[in-house]
Formats: structure tokens, sequence, C-alpha cells
């Protein structure tokens, strides 16, 4: 059920303040946790941090890319989980990499039309716990055998299986439409612009160096929650996978991770499945300031651009920057 407010909609979107968990790699210590646990505890977090009234929270949008079967509107669980009114909305968002950046902007456009004024908009993802299904022969035999009656019923659906049909379905994280990885994509992409191996192992470097380097100056302090993992509630407090000792000549020494013969890319210089959940409280400016708020950042405009799956699988930010720069007459300076 849909109610509007009567306020028209001049309301501008702020960001109020985020927070989110540390980012694991997948099968670490979060192996503990489903996607809606790691929501929760990001909710949770803002709630603590910002110590707004959930009266406020009218709407919640989280976006999550692998998807556990038992939570497919995992926000909606998070948010019951995290101690939101049951009256709250939610709703789950997916768009590969930036199935967050989605959840943001529905919140933001929510606030601008005038149905809300204020939400939280978050993203969660483990793949330490992919929805392993049988195989789909497999499935539909089962699914058929609940009419079976007695053993010749039976007999008939399972004599038509091979063995390969009795092994798990594990889901792989390529795209469905063309059955690559990112990995695989980003060799494509290097290759149609030249990249030499030796430039991808300097920036990779610099951004591990860079990434230890900010936590040792406490830039993540006010944004990276701690979590007490159980059964022991051993804290987590960083992010597990910038290596600060990376340089370019250990980086060199790795083998190509996608493209066995002529590839750049390796396990050094590739994002790692990872696990974690993060949050943000969405206000109308107006709203913001009257709860004593001071807002970090407006959000002014946004674009998305789509490209082809096989050929410009990554290439959205360069896509979409001209593009919003020129419709908000700025330049990159």
């Amino acid at each position: 059920m849909a109610t509007t407010h009567a306020h028209h909609s001049t309301a501008e979107p702020v960001i109020v303040d985020g927070i989110r968990t540390p980012f694991l790699r997948s099968n670490g210590a979060y192996a503990v946790f489903r996607p809606h646990d790691l929501g929760r505890h990001a909710i949770a977090g803002l709630l603590a941090k910002t110590n707004i009234d959930v009266k406020e929270i009218e709407q919640v949008v989280m976006g999550a890319v692998v998807h556990d079967v038992s939570t497919p509107n995992v926000a909606r669980e998070a948010a019951l989980g995290a101690g939101l009114s049951n009256r709250t909305p939610c709703f789950t968002t997916s768009m590969a990499c930036i199935s967050a950046n989605v959840a943001a902007t529905c919140i933001a456009d929510a606030i601008r039309l005038g149905h809300i004024s204020g939400g939280i908009a978050g993203g969660t993802d483990t793949s330490s716990d992919p929805p392993i299904r049988l195989s789909r022969n497999l499935r539909q035999a089962l699914s058929r055998l609940q009419k079976a009656k007695g053993a010749t019923d039976y007999w008939r659906e399972l004599r038509h299986l091979s063995h390969k049909d009795l092994g798990p379905e594990i889901p792989a994280s390529a795209e469905f439409s063309t059955g690559q990885t990112m990995g695989q994509g980003s060799e494509r992409l290097a290759r149609h612009f030249g990249v030499p191996r030796a430039q991808s192992d300097a920036f990779a470097a610099r951004s591990h160096q860079l990434a230890a380097q900010a936590w040792e100056q406490g830039r993540f302090a006010d944004e990276v929650m701690t979590l007490h993992i159980p059964p022991r509630f051993e804290p987590v407090a960083k992010d597990d996978g910038p290596r600060g000792d990376s340089t370019v000549e250990k980086l060199a020494a790795l083998k190509p991770a996608f493209d066995k013969l002529f590839g750049i890319v390796t396990a050094g210089s590739s994002s790692f499945l990872t696990d974690g959940g993060s949050a943000v409280l969405i206000m109308a400016k107006d709203k913001a300031e009257s709860l004593g708020y001071r807002p970090k950042a407006i959000f002014k405009d946004y674009v998305y651009r789509a490209g082809d799956p096989l050929d410009e699988l990554l290439l959205g930010p360069a896509m979409t920057i001209p593009d919003l720069l020129a419709r908000n007459k700025l330049k990159v300076s």
C-alpha cells in the first residue's frame, strides 16, 4: 500500500551519515553470517551512530548480488533484525556491482518526489554461503516424484538421471548472458586498450599501499564499525583485503589468474570475493537540519548506462561520468 505525503516535491536529498562492516575475504570470519546478518549489523550500526528515531525511517532499500533463496527481500529481513519498525516498507535491488547505488538513488528519488522524508539505503553480500542447488535434471525429477505412486513410478523417474545430475550446481560469479567472469572481462578491456602488465601491477601496488596507509592514518575510523563474531564474539575491526606490503616486484612474480597465457590480471590486481554490509541515512535536507544533523553531501544527480556485456563489462564509470559532468555543466577539474 502506498501513501503520499501532501508536501510538494522540492525536497533536496542529503547524505546524513553512513557506516559499514569491515570487508572480509569470503570464507573467513564472516562464514558464520548470512547476507541478512551483515545487513542487519550495518543498519543497527547506523541507528546507533546517528541516534535516529526509528519513526523517521520511512523506507529501506538494499542492494544485493548473491541472493539467498530464503531471504529474497534481504532488505526487509535486515531491517526487522536491526530493530526497525515492522511498518517500514523495504525492498531489494540487484544491478551487478552497483546494486547499493541503485538503492541509494531509489531513496533519493522518493525524497525528491515527496513520498518520504528519510530512509536507509545499503547493501549486503556474502559469497561464503552461496546458494548451491541440485542439478536442474534432478530438481525436475524430484518435482515430478511428488506425484509418484509406488516403486515403479520412482524407478521410471530416477533411471533417466546420469551420475553428473547427482552433483551440486555451484553458482559462478559469471555473467549469465556471456558466461564470462569479471576477471575475464577485465582481460578483454586490457587487450582492447593495450594496458601493459607493468602498468597494471604499478596501479595495483599503489592501491594496496594507499589502502593500508589510510587504515594506519585512521581514515576509516569513523566509517567502519567493529563486529563481534560468534561463537566467541571476537572483534573484527578492519578490512583484510588490502596488503600494505605489496610491491611492484612482488606483484610481477604472480601468474595471470584468468588468461593463463597472455593475461595481465593476477590475484594481486583483482578484487577478491568479499563479504560485507553497509548502510547510509539519506534524508530531505530541511528535515535532517531540523533534527540537528549536519549533512555530509547533497544528492544532486546520477546517471546509469548499460553496454555490451562481453566487451564493455567494466566500462560503466567511463560511460557515465562524461554524461553526468556534461548534464551538470561541470569539467573533471
